[in-house]
């Protein structure tokens, strides 16, 4: 379902203020050609990669930079197939990060290639490679939890909505999460919650149900996981809170877009590598059984 799992053609670069996304161009390979299917989303950042110039990296890949983050490219070797850094400690201008401002993103987004809605799947399976390359705190500053937050986190979430434009709740969602890293756990513990910018409901099961290894620096790890089940679950959990009432049809229901990288509420230098992101949708076998009527 993800269009360019390798990351080919780039990318076109969001600007950086939060809110509706607003092309200022393309980051592309040399050679790439067509439109990519990924955005660069840099939500709150000073830095804004739109225009950075790709610069060539040994093993014949490519760089794009600025003052407080990068993106490599490379279609093999030891950059392969994607490495996002951000320096928050910059973008934060030395200070730790006050709680209640918005901190700093760096998130590769597409809409997935259509699929069978959830009522007609039998799996859905969700699987990456990834190895954390830094993660380096801000020295010298005090920072108080009461008023400063020191998080690093690196994830995916998928959006499970209403696709059907008959339902009442066409066009609401959920965000379903797979955390890969956290600077605060060995292992993030997830969470369950409205997300405060969209209003909409998060869902992300611990790292734990997804693979047992820890994310340590320099250490390869690799997610293979069926997350249909865990979506189901997180639907339920979404009702008895309150949301999505008006989307209970599984054949209303379907994954639509992605987005995976870093989240930064805390004033630190943080890069992460990824390879062979993979989300393959496995219809039913068999005759598809006859949909609700509306």
């Amino acid at each position: 379902m993800i269009r360019d799992r390798h990351f080919l053609a780039g990318f076109e670069a969001a600007d950086p203020a939060p809110g509706k996304r607003v092309s200022r161009g393309l980051l592309q390979p040399p050679g790439a050609r067509g439109k990519p299917a990924w955005w660069l989303v840099q939500w709150a950042s000073r830095f804004s990669l739109a225009g950075a110039t790709a610069a060539k990296r040994p093993g014949g890949g490519v760089e794009f930079h600025n003052d407080a983050k990068f993106v490599r490219l490379a279609p093999a070797g030891d950059d392969a197939d994607v490495v996002l850094g951000v320096d928050a400690r910059k973008e934060y201008r030395g200070q730790p990060y006050r709680k209640g401002t918005p901190w700093v993103h760096l998130l590769l987004e597409q809409e997935l290639a259509p699929s069978p809605p959830l009522a007609g799947l039998r799996e859905l399976r969700f699987s990456a490679t990834f190895r954390l390359l830094k993660d380096q705190p801000l020295t010298g500053a005090a920072v108080d939890p009461a008023i400063h937050e020191n998080v690093a986190q690196f994830q995916a979430y998928i959006t499970v909505g209403n696709r059907n434009r008959a339902s009442k709740g066409y066009g609401d969602y959920l965000w379903f999460g797979v955390p890969f890293y956290d600077n605060r756990y060995p292992s993030s513990p997830g969470g369950a919650m409205p997300d405060v910018g969209t209003g909409k409901f998060i869902y992300s099961p611990p790292t734990s149900v997804f693979t047992a290894a820890i994310s340590s620096q320099g250490q390869w790890v690799t997610i293979d996981h069926d997350v249909l089940p865990l979506m189901l679950a997180g639907l339920e959990k979404a009702r008895a809170q309150g949301f999505l009432l008006n989307s209970r049809d599984l054949w209303d229901l379907g994954v639509g877009s992605i987005n995976i990288g870093w989240e930064m509420p805390g004033a630190r230098d943080s890069a992460m590598q990824l390879r062979d992101l993979s989300l393959l949708a496995y219809p039913l076998v068999g005759p598809k059984p006859s949909p609700k009527p509306h």
